[in-house]
């Protein structure tokens, strides 16, 4: 899973905020904990779990529906979108991933605006008593609204999936991944 800032006009303006990987090795079943090293530019995490269709991870883990993290924002200013990914690196060959994207916006399913890496418009940080809700287990999400005047040029989260899509496919999220690694390595110097 990756967690990902996504400029709503400019296509190559991404980066990943959170790395959460599935993996068996580290820890036993049922353990989860950080990683060392990682493409996550505020945190890295890895979980040693199984989730049966129809279970979540949250749900597996701590038995609650959704995860909150603690991060730090890249300081970046612009109208974002927050995209959690899962199956980033296509390890699972299925037949829609567009089900693999959860968008966070502004109450009308817009980007949200980033001043300096501090998100703008976003009230409630509480997924329990957010407007919006976060889906329950086997639910159909909520299809994209249309943008407002205020952002009509915006790229729509369909597009933004089908990009995303599209980078997986042809190896430009991993580069970007790599590169991202090797930043990380050369500022730790």
């Amino acid at each position: 899973m990756c967690y990902i800032y996504y400029n709503a006009f400019n296509a190559n303006d991404y980066g990943i905020i959170l790395y959460d990987s599935y993996t068996n090795e580290y820890g036993s079943v049922g353990d989860n904990g950080p990683l060392q090293s990682g493409p996550g530019f505020s945190g890295n995490w890895w979980n040693n779990i199984d989730i049966p269709s129809g279970s979540g991870m949250a749900e597996e883990l701590f038995g609650d529906s959704y995860v909150t993290w603690d991060y730090t924002m890249p300081n970046i200013t612009g109208y974002y979108y927050l995209v959690a990914i899962a199956d980033a690196y296509d390890a699972i060959q299925e037949t829609d991933e567009s089900n693999n994207f959860f968008y966070l916006g502004n109450e009308y399913g817009e980007p949200v605006y980033i001043q300096n890496g501090i998100v703008q418009g976003i009230q409630d940080n509480n997924p329990a008593t957010r407007k919006l809700a976060a889906p329950v287990s086997g639910a159909k999400l909520d299809s994209p609204r249309q943008m407002s005047k205020t952002n009509y040029n915006a790229y729509t989260q369909k597009e933004i999936s089908n990009m995303l899509i599209d980078h997986k496919k042809s190896g430009k999220l991993q580069n970007k991944i790599v590169a991202h690694q090797a930043a990380k390595a050369k500022r730790s110097k």
